[in-house]
C-alpha cells in the first residue's frame, strides 16, 4: 500500500461517526482524538450538553478532518522529483506515440 491509499484509508464518513456518536459516544476516538475522548467520558459529554452540540457540528468535525488528508495527498504530488519525472517520462511517451499515430495517418 503506498502513501496516497494509507492517506485515502484514514478518511472518515459521517454515517459512522454518527453511529460511533450513538453507541458509547465513541466518535472522537473514531477521529483519532483519544485526549478528547477521554473528557468527553470523564465528563459524561459535558453532562450531556457537549453531546448535543456534538450532535449537530459532526458533519463538519468530519469534513475538517478530510480536509486534512486531503491536503496532504495533495502535497504528495507536488513534493517529489519522482512524481515530476514519472510525469515527464509519461508525457514524453504520449506525445511520441500520438506522433507516430500521426505518421500512420499521413500513409
Amino acid at each position: 500500500m503506498n502513501k496516497r491509499q494509507h492517506l485515502e484509508s484514514q478518511k472518515k464518513t459521517p454515517t459512522t461517526a454518527y453511529i460511533c456518536w450513538a453507541l458509547l459516544g465513541t466518535h472522537y476516538a473514531y477521529l483519532g482524538k483519544w485526549g478528547l475522548q477521554l473528557l468527553f467520558w470523564i465528563t459524561l459529554g459535558g453532562l450531556g450538553i457537549w453531546a448535543i452540540i456534538d450532535l449537530f457540528t459532526m458533519h463538519s468535525k468530519i469534513q475538517k478532518h478530510n480536509y486534512i488528508i486531503d491536503r496532504k495527498i495533495a502535497s504528495l504530488g507536488k513534493s517529489g522529483i519522482g512524481d515530476f519525472i514519472t510525469g515527464f517520462a509519461g508525457g514524453f511517451i504520449e506525445g511520441f506515440l500520438d506522433g507516430l499515430n500521426d505518421d500512420k495517418r499521413k500513409y
